[in-house]
């Protein structure tokens, strides 16, 4: 096979600019992140994994105080002039995960409300909240700092990586 052969391969030269496209290409490489890093973890073995993640929803939610938009701690201001959230994209995505635990299986779901904003590198991850949802009807959890939790550092490896395509 001589190299004229070989077929060039459509590869995106950098992350995408738009968030849509962003997240449409992020989505499906998720969980084999998410995956990576909770099977990396020095201190312990956890037999949990990510099966999807999807359901993108773009519409943001507002970040005032008042009866129906409680404050969350953490949360940038819109009257923040920093550079780092002047341009704050909310995105909301799903991830349904699978635990094994002495019993059985345990299928849940949880909810994540990512905050992104574009710098000079490529997009960054602000912050992350997420709730999670257990089966049998029991109500999801409340919102928690999960910055650093195994979801958001896929996130953090994709974003990086993504990156790195120039």
């Amino acid at each position: 096979m001589n190299a004229q052969d070989i077929p060039e391969l459509d590869v995106p030269s950098r992350c995408p600019t738009d968030l849509d496209r962003l997240m449409a290409d992020l989505l499906p490489d998720l969980p084999g992140y998410a995956n990576r890093v909770i099977q990396r973890r020095s201190d312990e073995y956890v037999p949990r994994y990510v099966i999807f993640a999807g359901l993108p929803e773009f519409e943001p939610l507002p970040q005032g105080s008042g009866p129906n938009n409680p404050p969350v701690s953490r949360l940038p201001s819109r009257q923040e002039s920093s550079a780092l959230t002047a341009d704050l994209q909310q995105v909301f995505i799903t991830t349904l995960e699978r635990y094994y635990a002495e019993d059985g299986v345990v299928k849940y779901e949880q909810y994540h409300w990512l905050f992104l904003t574009p710098s000079a590198e490529g997009w960054r991850l602000v912050l992350m909240l997420s709730r999670t949802a257990y089966p049998q009807g029991a109500i999801p959890t409340p919102p928690r700092d999960s910055s650093d939790s195994d979801i958001a550092r896929g996130i953090r490896l994709w974003l990086r990586d993504c990156g790195d395509r120039d």
